[in-house]
């Protein structure tokens, strides 16, 4: 994967879904994505209390 590569979404969360691959990893989010791969990963993993922020304002 490399930034706005697009072509490689689609096929990412269907990996997820079936929990296949990487898939498999990302699947539980980002902060245990980021505890099982450790290595100072933590520190990037963008989460309030475990849930990844919403891309979207929902005040409207």
């Amino acid at each position: 994967m490399s930034w706005g590569n697009k072509d490689v979404i689609i096929p990412l969360i269907e990996m997820m879904a079936g929990r296949e691959g990487i898939g498999a990893l990302l699947a539980d989010g980002v902060k245990i994505a980021a505890e099982k791969i450790g290595m100072g990963s933590e520190e990037y993993a963008i989460h309030i209390g475990g849930q990844e922020p919403a891309m979207h304002d929902p005040r409207c």
